[in-house]
């Protein structure tokens, strides 16, 4: 199995995910974490189609993903210790269009928000 929390297998441990892209992280965490709360932000609602069209992402998988800006998210989710902003785990997987960690998000704000 994945541990992705030092909690026993009967607590719930909370999972960012910044970033959908195929969904098959998700899909993964979703099947070997049942008990795990997954929160995906994607910002993109593009993205998500595609992952759903090409890499045939169940649609269960959409009960957890909000298509918000990253950077919103973690401003207003995580930032001051603000309720809803406690995960165990946080998954960065993003990247621009040239393959790179997007520059929008390479900022302040976004990494303090996620510490």
């Amino acid at each position: 199995g994945l541990s992705v929390s030092a909690n026993n297998n009967q607590s719930s441990a909370r999972i960012l995910v910044i970033g959908l892209a195929s969904g098959q992280l998700v899909s993964f965490l979703q099947r070997h974490t049942p008990n795990a709360q997954l929160q995906v932000v994607e910002a993109s609602s593009a993205a998500v189609d595609i992952a759903m069209r090409y890499y045939h992402l169940h649609p269960s998988v959409l009960d957890c993903v909000s298509i918000v800006d990253p950077l919103d998210y973690v401003k207003s989710s995580c930032l001051d210790g603000r309720e809803g902003g406690d995960f165990d785990t946080i998954i960065v997987n993003v990247c621009s269009s040239e393959d790179t960690f997007p520059t929008l998000l390479m900022n302040d704000d976004f990494f303090k928000g996620l510490m």
